[in-house]
C-alpha cells in the first residue's frame, strides 16, 4: 500500500505562519544530504524570520531518517522547521531510454514536488534550495530576497551549470533567450558564463532561486493546461518564462555561482563556471525534434556570446528527439 505524505516535524505557529519568508530544501537523493548540508551551514542569513521547509520528494527510508537527523540539528535557529516527506518514487527513465513523454520522464516527480510545495508555503515570498545544488557565496540567500524586492522583479536566482557523469562540457542554467510559439519552446539560448553582475534573463532552472509566491502558483497552473506537451528538459524553463510572460522580470546575479554537484564512488565533482559553455535547443517542426548546439569543436556549430551562429566546419550538430 502506498504511504500517505506527511509532515514529520512541524512547529509552524499560525499566528506567524504569514510573516517572514520561507526557504524551501528539496531532496530526492541521498547522496546529495552530505555535501549540502556542510555547505548549508555556511550560509549567512536571518534564520529568526525564516520558516524553513525541508521537502523529501523521495519514497527511501535511508534519506528519510538522514534528513531527519540533519533537521533536529537545526532547533532553534529558525522561526518554525517543517519536515514534510511525500513517499513518492522517483522517474525511472535510464540514460540512454526515450525520455518524451513528459508524465512518465524523471522530470515529472520533480513537476508534482513543486505543486506540493507552493501549497506549503505561507509567506509571500520563499527562497528554494536544491539538494545537489551548493551556493558559493555565503550571502546568496540573503541577496537574492535583496533583488527580489526590485520593483517589478518576479523571480531572483543565482547561477549554475548543468551537469554530466562524463564530465564534459555543459550548459549553464539560466537563459537569456526563449522563444515560444503558443506554449511551445521554439528556442532556448542560455547565457553566457562570463557575464559579470546582476542581468535580466527570461528564464532560470529550479536550483537556487528567490519567488513571489503568488506568481510562482499562477506559473505552475498554467504549465498544467500546456496541449504541445512539455520537453522533459525545459520544466523548470517553461514555469520561469511564464513569469517573465505576465511581464515581471527575472534577475540573474552572476555573483551568485552554486556548484552543481555529480558524485562517483571515489569522490565527489564540483561542476561550476570553469565547466560551462553557451549552448542553445532549437525546435525543428518538420522532424518533431530538438536540435542541439554547443559552442564546443564536437558540435562543429558555434554559438556566440551574442547568440549567432557561426558554422566553422561541416560537422553536424547533435540533435535529440524530444517530443513526439
Amino acid at each position: 500500500m502506498k504511504k500517505r505524505p506527511k509532515f514529520l516535524i512541524d512547529t509552524l505557529k499560525p499566528k506567524n505562519c504569514y510573516k517572514g519568508f520561507t526557504l524551501v530544501l528539496c531532496f530526492s537523493r541521498r547522496w546529495c544530504v552530505a555535501p549540502f548540508f556542510n555547505s548549508f551551514k555556511k550560509l549567512k542569513f536571518d534564520r529568526q524570520h525564516c520558516h524553513l521547509l525541508v521537502f523529501n520528494n523521495s519514497d527511501n527510508a535511508l534519506l528519510q531518517k538522514e534528513l531527519y537527523l540533519e533537521t533536529i540539528k537545526l532547533f532553534p535557529q529558525f522561526w518554525s522547521i517543517r519536515y514534510y516527506k511525500t513517499n513518492r518514487q522517483g522517474g525511472h527513465v535510464i540514460r540512454g531510454q526515450i525520455n518524451n513523454n513528459f508524465k512518465r520522464s524523471k522530470i515529472f516527480p520533480i513537476s508534482e514536488m513543486q505543486h506540493d510545495i507552493i501549497s506549503l508555503v505561507t509567506t509571500d515570498v520563499f527562497v528554494q534550495l536544491e539538494d545537489d545544488e551548493l551556493p558559493t557565496n555565503p550571502h546568496t540567500i540573503s541577496r537574492l530576497l535583496s533583488l527580489l524586492k526590485t520593483k517589478g522583479v518576479g523571480i531572483a536566482t543565482g547561477v549554475s551549470s548543468a551537469r554530466n557523469p562524463d564530465l564534459k562540457p555543459v550548459g549553464m542554467g539560466v537563459h537569456q533567450l526563449v522563444v515560444r510559439d503558443g506554449d511551445r519552446i521554439v528556442k532556448r539560448i542560455c547565457c553566457s558564463p562570463k557575464t559579470k553582475g546582476v542581468a535580466e534573463v527570461q528564464a532560470t532552472g529550479f536550483y537556487c532561486f528567490a519567488a513571489k509566491s503568488m506568481l510562482w502558483q499562477e506559473a505552475l497552473f498554467d504549465s498544467t493546461a500546456v496541449t504541445s506537451g512539455l520537453p522533459h528538459w525545459a520544466f523548470d524553463t517553461w514555469v520561469t518564462n511564464q513569469v517573465f510572460q505576465h511581464g515581471y522580470k527575472i534577475l540573474a546575479d552572476f555573483d551568485l555561482w552554486c556548484d552543481h554537484i555529480q558524485v562517483f564512488p571515489d569522490k565527489i565533482y564540483h561542476f561550476n563556471q570553469k565547466d560551462a559553455v553557451l549552448d542553445a535547443y532549437v525546435y525543428i517542426p518538420e522532424l518533431k525534434v530538438y536540435s542541439y548546439w554547443q559552442n564546443t569543436p564536437a558540435y562543429g556549430w558555434i554559438i556566440k556570446d551574442d547568440g549567432k551562429i557561426n558554422r566553422r566546419n561541416s560537422r553536424r550538430a547533435g540533435t535529440e528527439v524530444l517530443l513526439r
